[in-house]
């Protein structure tokens, strides 16, 4: 989600998989995830992130504070 800024497929036995947990584990975090708001299962059945600390461009971030503090 985060790296290509686009919702990822709601495809529990790759997401489980790739997070290295079973099924039923990573469902019931999915669950709490959307009951805290943190996930939201879009109309198309994908899943995207509802948190703004999520929404920080940390690379540009640290890139201006190098280039700001650059003294030739």
């Amino acid at each position: 989600m985060i790296d290509k800024g686009t919702p990822i497929l709601n495809n529990a036995s790759y997401l489980s998989n790739w997070c290295d947990c079973s099924g039923e584990l990573f469902q019931k975090t999915l669950k709490a995830l959307m009951r805290c708001g943190y996930i939201i299962r879009l109309e198309d059945d994908s899943l995207w992130h509802t948190s703004s600390a999520f929404d920080l461009d940390i690379s540009n971030t640290s890139s201006e504070k190098e280039g700001k503090s650059y003294v030739n």
